[in-house]
C-alpha cells in the first residue's frame, strides 16, 4: 500500500491547526449553512440535488463589481462565465454545464427574492430603425440593476432534480439571489465606498506611417505629401483613464416581531473610452414580521441607470474602435484636416465622439407574501410580486458626422431617434407547505399555483434631415424632413402547477420528488402544456455505524437525481403566422388592405425544448474539516431544439421555426475547500473548482433544410455542437489569395474543454490577503478582427495591423481577400482561445475600532483590490472572452451566421482596475 508523505513541517502545521480549532470551536461546519432552493430552503447537509451556496462574504465584494455575474465568474464549478462586452455595464453570458439551446435563452433562470426575472426584455434603441443601427452599442446586462452590496447569498441550482420545480424554465440551472435581512438587536449601520481607476490592458499593434506607406506603396498606391515622422495611434486618442465611485449605505436591525434592512447605493463609471459609462442609484427597504403564527415578508427594490453608449459596432465608416484602428497614422490629432486625403472610406474617429446615445432606465420591483400556520406544520402562503422597467433611448447623429464614409458630412442632414420601452411582470403564487417530524421520520411537502405575465411595449420616432444641429435632433423630431415610427406589444403568460415532497429516515436517507405542470402562451395549441419531474435521492453514509466515530471522515453524502426540464425562451408567436401592417397581402382567400404575411409562417407542431438529466454526486468532509468538497458527474440530453429553416420561395414566405435536434452533454465537477492554516493570528483557506463539459450533436431530423441550416451553424451529427465548421488555411497563392481546403472542416468551437477557478485567503493579525484565479482551456474564438485589419481591401488605403506587412506569399505579394467568400472565416483566424488569468487580488486591514473610536464604530476595514491583473494566453486579440453577445447574419469574408460567444469583432478593449476602499460598521 502506498502512504503518502507530507514534509514535516508541513504536517506538523496541519495536525497544530485542528487541535487549535478543537480548542477555540473555531471549526466552522459550513454543511449546517442554509442554502436557498425552489420555493424553500434546506440545510446543505440535508440537500439531496447538486446545488452550490456561494455567500456575499465568499465573493469577495469590493472594488469594481458592477453585477452579480462578475461575482460568480470561476468561484462556482460548471458554470461558464464570459464578459463578452467591457464596456461599463456590458453585457456577458452565463452557461451552466453546457449549452442547452441554439437559438433560445441559454442563460439561467435569475430569482431575486423569490421573483423570477424575465427572460427577455425589449430594448429601447431608436437607431434600429433606419441605417443609424450600425451605431448601436452592445446590449446591457439586466443584472446592473441590482446593487451587489445587498446580496447576501447566491445560489446555483444545476441538475434537473434541483431545477425541475421550475419546469419549462430550468433546463438552463437557476441562480436563487436573496438580499440582506435585518436580524433582532440594536440598528447597524454599513457604509462601503471605493474609488477606483481603469487603464486598457492592450490595443492592437497597428503600423506606423512609414509602414503604412511601404505598405500601400508595394500595393500599387501613391501616397504624396505623407509626413512620415508623425505618427498618431488613435487608438490612444479615443481613451482616457476611467474612473469608479461608488458609495452604499445600509441600515439594519429589529425587535422581536419586525425586522428591517435598507439600502441606498451609487455608484458612476466613467468608461476607458471617451464618451462611454454608467451611473446607478438604487434603493433597497426589505421588512419582515412575525407575530405568533402569521409572517409577512415585504421587499422592494428601486433603482434608476444611465448608460452613454459609444459608437463601438461595426466597420471604419461608423465605429469608433475600428476607425481608431484604421484612420490616417500620418496626421496629427490637432490636424485642422478632419479627413483622410488618399480615403474617402476612413473616418476620422474623434467625429464619433459627437454622437449622443444616452439611455435612461428605472425600474421598480416589489414583492410581498403572507403566511400563516394554521395547524402543527401545516401554511398557506400567498406571494404577490410586480416588476416594472421603463427605459428611454434618445440618439443624435449630427449632420457634421459622417453616417456612412467622409463623403456623408453634411449630406445626411442627421439622424435621431427618440425610443420608449416599458416591461411589466406580474406574478401571483398560492402554496401549502407542510413540514412535520414523527420520530425518525420528517416529511416537508410544498403544493402550488402560479401565473405569471410579462407585457413588453416598445415605442420609436424617428427623424432625418434636420435644419440644424444646433437643436438637438431627438427632442426636436418634428423638424424633421422625413418621419417615421414604430410600436409595438408583446405579451406573454406562463400558468404553473406544482409540487415537491421530501422525506428523510433517521437522518441519513433522504427522498426528494417534485412535478411541475406549466403552460406557456408562446407555444401552439396542443404543445402549451408540458409536465416536468424530477426526483432525487441522498444517503448520509457516515452517519451509519460503521463511520459515525471515524476520525478522518467526519461527513460523507452520496447523491443521486434524474429530472426533465424544459426551455421555452423564445420571442413570441412563432408557431403562428405573423402579418405586416403595412402592405396589402392575402388573408385566407381575400385580399386584406394594409396587411401581408411576414417572412416568417406558423408551426402548429412547435413546442419547446426540453433536457432530461441524470446527476451522480458525492459530497465529503475529511481530516476534522480540513478538507471538504464535492464531485459530479453528469450526463443530460437536450431534445427538440428550435432552428429557422428556409422555405421554397413559391410558399410565399421565407422561412418557418421548427424542432430539428437533439444533443447529448457529459461533465464532470470537482469543488473542494482547505482550511490549511488554522492557528490564533495566522490562517490559509484555499478553494478550488474544477469542471469538464462536452456537448455532441445527437442527431437531427426535419429534412434537407433543417440539416443544411444545422450545418451553416456548426451542427453535425457525431461532433461537438456550435462548432467552427471552416476551410483549413494552406499558405497563400503566388498571387496572394488564400489557398483553402476545398470542404468545410471542424476548427473547434467556443465552448471550454476544460474550466477552473483557484482562490487562497490569508489571514496574519489584523491583515487579509485575497488571490483568485480562473481559468478556460481547450476553446477557440474567430478573431474577425485580426482578418478585417490584417488582410487588406485594395480599393482605398487605410491603416492595418502590422502582422499585415509579414503575411504574404513566396513571391513576396501581400495577402488579399479575393478568391473566397471565406477569407476571413478559416483556420488562420481561429485561433486557441485558452487563458489562465489573476482576476482579484485584494489586500485588506482591519483597523483596531474600538482602540481608536470606541463603542461608536464597531469595525473599519481599508481595501486595496486589483482587478483583470494579468491573463496567460496565446489568443492574438485584445481579450480571448470578448465575443459578439447577439446573433450575426452573414458578413463580408463569414459567408455562414454566427450564434453568440463565436466572433471577436474587435470591441471596447479591456480594462485592469485598481481600488481604494474602505468599509465601515456602527
Amino acid at each position: 500500500m502506498r502512504r503518502i508523505k507530507l514534509p514535516l513541517a508541513l504536517a506538523a502545521l496541519w495536525v497544530s491547526d485542528i487541535a487549535f480549532a478543537q480548542k477555540t470551536g473555531e471549526q466552522e461546519n459550513k454543511i449546517d449553512e442554509v442554502v436557498v432552493i425552489g420555493y424553500g430552503s434546506k440545510k446543505i447537509k440535508d440537500v439531496t440535488g447538486a446545488v452550490t451556496n456561494l455567500k456575499a462574504s465568499d465573493a469577495n465584494i469590493g472594488g469594481a463589481t458592477t453585477n452579480i455575474d462578475q461575482m460568480i465568474g470561476g468561484r462556482v464549478a460548471g458554470i461558464q462565465f464570459k464578459q463578452t462586452s467591457d464596456q461599463p455595464g456590458g453585457g456577458s453570458q452565463t452557461i451552466i454545464r453546457g449549452r442547452n439551446s441554439i437559438f433560445g435563452v441559454t442563460d439561467p433562470l435569475y430569482i431575486i427574492d423569490g421573483i423570477p426575472l424575465s427572460e427577455e426584455n425589449t430594448a429601447a434603441n431608436g437607431s434600429s430603425l433606419n441605417g443609424a443601427a450600425n451605431f448601436s452599442a452592445p446590449s446591457k446586462n439586466p443584472l446592473n440593476s441590482i446593487n451587489p452590496n445587498d446580496i447576501e447569498s447566491i445560489a446555483v441550482l444545476k441538475d434537473a432534480s434541483a431545477t425541475a420545480i421550475y419546469g419549462s424554465r430550468g433546463a438552463n440551472g437557476v441562480i436563487i439571489i436573496t438580499t440582506k435581512r435585518g436580524k433582532t438587536g440594536k440598528a447597524k449601520i454599513t457604509y462601503d465606498t471605493y474609488y477606483s481607476w481603469q487603464n486598457a490592458i492592450k490595443n492592437y499593434d497597428i503600423m506606423d506611417s512609414q509602414e503604412y506607406v511601404n505598405f500601400w506603396t508595394e500595393m500599387g498606391k501613391t501616397l504624396n505629401s505623407v509626413d512620415t515622422s508623425i505618427h498618431t495611434d488613435w487608438q490612444k486618442q479615443i481613451q482616457r483613464t476611467g474612473i469608479i465611485n461608488s458609495h452604499a449605505l445600509s441600515m439594519s436591525g429589529g425587535g422581536d416581531n419586525i425586522k428591517y434592512f435598507a439600502s441606498l447605493g451609487y455608484f458612476d463609471q466613467e468608461g476607458i473610452l471617451k464618451n462611454s459609462g454608467i451611473e446607478r442609484y438604487t434603493g433597497r427597504l426589505n421588512l419582515n414580521y412575525t407575530k405568533n403564527k402569521l409572517t409577512i415578508n415585504t421587499n422592494i427594490f428601486t433603482s434608476y441607470i444611465k448608460d452613454k453608449n459609444p459608437a463601438i459596432q461595426g466597420d471604419t465608416r461608423n465605429s469608433l474602435v475600428s476607425s481608431a484602428i484604421t484612420f490616417a497614422p500620418y496626421l496629427s490629432a490637432d490636424h485642422p484636416n478632419l479627413s483622410d486625403p488618399f480615403s474617402d472610406f476612413n473616418v476620422n474617429p474623434l467625429l464619433f465622439l459627437n454622437i449622443k446615445d444616452r439611455t435612461k432606465s428605472d425600474k421598480l420591483n416589489a414583492s410581498t407574501d403572507i403566511s400563516y400556520e394554521i395547524l402543527d406544520g401545516l401554511k398557506p402562503q400567498l406571494k404577490f410580486g410586480y416588476e416594472t422597467q421603463n427605459s428611454v433611448n434618445n440618439f443624435f447623429l449630427p449632420n457634421s458626422v459622417p453616417a456612412s464614409g467622409m463623403s456623408s458630412i453634411g449630406v445626411h442632414g442627421g439622424i435621431a431617434s427618440n425610443s420608449n420601452a416599458r416591461n411589466n411582470n406580474y406574478l401571483v403564487e398560492a402554496l401549502l407547505n407542510y413540514n412535520k417530524t414523527f420520530g425518525k421520520h420528517q416529511i416537508i411537502g410544498l403544493a402550488g399555483y402560479s401565473i405569471q405575465k410579462f407585457d413588453n411595449e416598445l415605442t420609436i420616432a424617428y427623424g432625418e434631415k434636420f435644419p440644424t444641429d444646433i437643436l438637438d435632433g431627438n427632442y426636436n423630431l418634428q423638424s424633421a424632413s422625413i418621419l417615421r415610427s414604430f410600436s409595438n406589444k408583446v405579451p406573454n403568460t406562463l400558468i404553473s402547477g406544482f409540487g415537491r415532497i421530501d422525506y428523510t429516515y433517521d437522518g441519513k436517507y433522504s427522498l426528494t420528488a417534485s412535478i411541475r405542470r406549466d403552460g406557456s402562451s408562446k407555444f401552439s395549441t396542443g404543445n402549451k402544456w408540458g409536465w416536468f419531474p424530477g426526483a432525487s435521492a441522498a444517503w448520509k453514509i457516515s452517519e451509519e455505524e460503521f463511520l459515525k466515530d471515524n476520525k478522518t471522515i467526519n461527513e460523507l453524502k452520496l447523491r443521486a437525481g434524474y429530472g426533465k426540464t424544459g426551455n421555452q425562451g423564445f420571442n413570441n408567436y412563432l408557431s403562428l403566422n405573423t402579418y405586416l401592417v403595412e402592405r396589402n397581402g392575402i388573408l385566407g382567400q381575400q385580399l386584406i388592405s394594409g396587411a401581408t404575411l411576414a417572412n416568417y409562417t406558423g408551426n402548429k407542431n412547435f413546442k419547446w425544448e426540453t433536457t432530461t438529466q441524470f446527476n451522480l454526486g458525492i459530497d465529503f468532509q475529511v481530516f476534522n474539516r480540513v478538507l471538504s468538497g464535492s464531485i459530479d458527474v453528469f450526463n443530460k440530453k437536450t431534445k427538440d431544439l428550435v432552428i429557422p429553416i428556409s422555405l421554397p420561395f413559391e410558399s410565399g414566405v421565407t422561412q418557418q421555426w421548427i424542432n430539428a435536434a437533439d444533443t447529448k452533454t457529459n461533465g464532470i465537477e470537482v469543488s473542494l475547500e482547505a482550511r490549511i492554516i488554522r492557528k490564533k493570528h495566522l490562517s490559509w483557506n484555499a478553494n478550488a473548482n474544477f469542471s469538464s463539459i462536452k456537448t455532441t450533436v445527437d442527431k437531427i431530423y426535419g429534412g434537407t433544410s433543417a440539416k443544411s441550416a444545422m450545418d451553416l451553424l456548426g451542427f453535425r451529427e457525431g461532433e461537438r455542437a456550435n462548432a467552427y465548421l471552416a476551410p483549413t488555411f494552406l499558405g497563400l497563392n503566388p498571387d496572394g489569395s488564400m489557398n483553402l481546403s476545398s470542404e468545410l472542416q471542424y476548427q473547434g468551437t467556443p465552448d471550454p474543454k476544460f474550466t477552473a477557478g483557484f482562490g487562497n485567503n490569508f489571514k496574519y493579525r489584523n491583515f487579509g490577503l485575497d488571490v483568485f484565479f480562473t481559468a478556460s482551456l481547450g476553446q477557440k474564438l474567430f478573431n474577425y478582427a485580426a482578418a478585417q485589419y490584417g488582410i487588406a481591401k485594395p480599393e482605398q488605403p487605410y491603416n492595418l495591423l502590422k502582422d499585415a506587412q509579414y503575411f504574404r506569399a513566396v513571391n513576396g505579394a501581400p495577402a488579399s481577400r479575393s478568391g473566397s467568400n471565406y477569407w476571413a472565416y478559416n483556420s488562420h483566424f481561429i485561433e486557441d482561445a485558452s487563458f489562465v488569468r489573476l482576476q482579484n487580488i485584494t489586500l485588506s486591514y482591519d483597523l483596531p475600532a474600538q482602540k481608536f473610536f470606541g463603542d461608536f464604530i464597531s469595525s473599519f476595514k481599508l481595501y486595496f483590490q486589483a482587478q483583470n491583473v494579468w491573463t496567460w494566453t496565446k489568443y492574438s486579440g485584445l481579450n480571448p472572452e470578448s465575443s459578439n453577445i447577439s446573433y450575426l447574419e452573414r458578413s463580408e469574408g463569414i459567408p455562414t451566421p454566427m450564434l453568440p460567444g463565436k466572433i471577436d469583432l474587435g470591441g471596447y478593449p479591456s480594462a485592469r482596475t485598481y481600488s481604494l476602499g474602505v468599509n465601515i460598521s456602527f
